[in-house]
């Protein structure tokens, strides 16, 4: 569904690959993606970045979550963390 709605992949949400239920829990299976942004602070010895990068980073997840809550995706994310925001 979402795919559809974002063909260009430009709101920077991760492709999902697949799904599978194990023990009756419904598993995701995304792209994988190598660094988040937990990673980049941890480099950084939890100093931080700058306050350029630190807006780059906030305008794309602010697109990426009005995308989500479009009235045809109506999506929450309920997890929202640094180490579940990946840095490309």
């Amino acid at each position: 569904m979402m795919r559809a709605h974002d063909t260009e992949r430009k709101y920077n949400v991760v492709l999902l690959k697949g799904h599978f239920v194990h023990r009756n829990h419904l598993c995701l299976v995304f792209e994988l993606l190598s660094y988040n942004l937990y990673d980049l602070l941890r480099n950084t010895n939890f100093r931080g970045v700058s306050l350029n990068l630190t807006r780059k980073f906030a305008q794309q997840l602010t697109k990426t979550l009005l995308f989500l809550s479009s009235p045809e995706l109506s999506i929450i994310h309920c997890d929202l963390k640094p180490e579940n925001v990946a840095t490309l």
